[in-house]
């Protein structure tokens, strides 16, 4: 039907027999409608999981909004040193990922555990609530707005996630889970593509993008965190050194990369600058 309308220089004609490609039993192809009754299921069952979930009103500690402050600084450290590295991040988005990643992750610990000395953290289910809603955002409104083909990366995790507390396989899973979208999302090959073909602007920071899309990680690794209690000792000694080596082997990362063009050549030819010095 879409071979059709493009030999015939017109939009294709809506059909009801739409199908949902899988790329596993020999590349099955479903009802495009079951796909999204299987959507809906999973999110109504995470909403139900998530209106069900009840959060102790406990005074005197830090919760989610100083935890989400403390995020955002530790986002805000990364962004800082993104600006400071040699060339774009687009020249190497799995370098860069990595590099930004251990910067917040580093720096998220060590602000957790220096407020930790100041006032306790409370609360633990208010961690996983928060990542299902997270999640449940864009999977619904993508599952509203004819996106089903998209909305599963979101509404899949968010399921797990909501089941954690209640199945003690989704607590192990929730982690991935959380981290699913953001691997799809910003995989380097796909970032590479957006970018060469213009939909992705070239000033777009990468630590705003992974921002975004590693919260859900992160609140679930609170969660995950807050259940294992206290660390002891060595912990408390183990966990500030490690948060400090990783900030460090973050910025280590990003400043000695060695970008294939200039700032100014890729401003100007974006990444076709890269063949550059190989057609000279």
């Amino acid at each position: 039907r879409l071979l059709l309308a493009l030999a015939r220089e017109a939009p294709p004609e809506p059909s009801a027999r739409d199908g949902f490609w899988l790329p596993v039993l020999h590349n099955l192809v479903v009802p495009r409608w079951l796909v999204q009754l299987v959507e809906l299921a999973l999110a109504l069952g995470a909403l139900a999981l998530l209106a069900s979930v009840r959060t102790a009103r406990v005074r005197g500690g830090l919760g989610l909004w100083p935890a989400l402050g403390a995020y955002a600084l530790a986002c805000a450290l990364a962004f800082a040193v993104e600006r400071v590295a040699p060339g774009s991040w687009i020249h190497a988005p799995l370098r860069f990922a990595i590099a930004e990643v251990l910067v917040i992750a580093g720096a998220l610990g060590l602000l957790v555990i220096g407020a930790r000395r100041v006032r306790p953290w409370i609360g633990e289910l208010r961690y996983l609530a928060f990542a299902t809603a997270l999640l449940l955002v864009p999977g619904v409104a993508l599952l509203l707005f004819d996106g089903a083909e998209l909305a599963w990366i979101w509404l899949v995790p968010a399921a797990i996630v909501a089941a954690a507390p209640r199945a003690a396989p989704c607590r192990w899973l929730a982690l991935p889970a959380a981290a699913l979208p953001a691997l799809l999302v910003l995989s380097p090959n796909q970032l590479r593509e957006a970018a060469w073909n213009g939909f992705l602007p070239r000033g777009t920071s990468f630590a705003l993008l992974l921002a975004v899309f590693t919260l859900p990680v992160f609140a679930v690794s609170a969660f995950l965190a807050r259940r294992r209690g206290a660390t002891g000792p060595l912990g408390s000694f183990v966990l500030p050194l490690g948060c400090l080596l990783s900030v460090i082997a973050g910025v280590i990362l990003v400043l000695h990369a060695h970008p294939p063009c200039s700032p100014a050549d890729f401003n100007q030819f974006g990444l076709a600058c890269e063949v550059l010095p190989r057609v000279r």
